[in-house]
């Protein structure tokens, strides 16, 4: 199966990157908050490599205006509907690997930033079955 195209617009309230004056967007602040998204995302994958389910959702927005884009269409219209469906992954498939590739991550505004990646995950299910996929 190929890779599929995944176009992501992501959220990150980097906390810890926000400067006091929050008028000004650096060059130096805008590679951190890249970098605090390169790490909640190297996190995010960790979680679901590890089939932590909890810890993988926990990085979705609770925005109501929050949407999981693929192919450039909407796949999930809402968080909770994204975390329904991870949470359904626990009893059918006992092994996940999720590869993150092609990442680019662009800071638009302090704590803001646009992330475009392609990634690839197999699913094993219990009877030893996989499942090879580019798109959540």
């Amino acid at each position: 199966m190929t890779v599929s195209r995944l176009a992501l617009l992501v959220l990150f309230s980097a906390l810890a990157c926000q400067p006091a004056d929050q008028t000004a967007f650096s060059e130096e602040h805008a590679a951190a908050v890249a970098d605090s998204v390169r790490q909640a995302l190297g996190e995010y994958v960790e979680h679901v490599n590890a089939r932590r389910w909890d810890s993988a959702i926990s990085y979705y927005a609770n925005d109501s205006r929050f949407q999981w884009l693929e192919d450039g269409r909407v796949a999930y219209g809402s968080a909770e509907e994204i975390r329904t469906a991870i949470r359904s992954l626990e009893a059918m498939f006992p092994s996940s690997e999720m590869k993150l590739s092609d990442t680019r991550v662009t800071p638009l505004a302090p704590g803001v930033a646009a992330v475009t990646t392609q990634f690839r995950q197999t699913l094993t299910d219990t009877a030893g079955s996989t499942f090879n996929g580019g798109a959540a």
